[in-house]
């Protein structure tokens, strides 16, 4: 077994309530295809239905903490094009360019 040298960077994210009800998550980390190259990558994002269009699915998609330090310049998130939701949660976000269609 060959030992990596790829630091490990991953990240989760809740979104809760004032009174501490977790209504949504994100979690991600480098890009799995390639995580050499500077490329983070949404793995999983959920939010309720009744907290959808208020804006938390958009802060989602920003930068997580530390992001520039383990040297990732970009992000994506892979959506499948029947995706009820996909417009709604990634369009919003800055900078965002459809790559391809799944």
């Amino acid at each position: 077994m060959k030992a990596s040298s790829q630091r490990v960077f991953l990240f989760f994210h809740v979104a809760e309530t004032e009174e501490g009800r977790i209504v949504g998550f994100v979690d991600g980390g480098k890009e799995r295809s390639h995580p050499e190259k500077g490329i983070g990558e949404i793995y999983a994002i959920y939010l309720l239905k009744e907290f959808q269009m208020q804006g938390i699915g958009g802060s989602f998609l920003r930068p997580p903490p530390k992001f520039d330090t383990a040297g990732m310049k970009s992000i994506v998130v892979g959506v499948l094009d029947n995706s009820p939701n996909q417009r709604s949660i990634c369009r919003p976000a800055a900078n965002y360019k459809p790559a391809l269609k799944l």
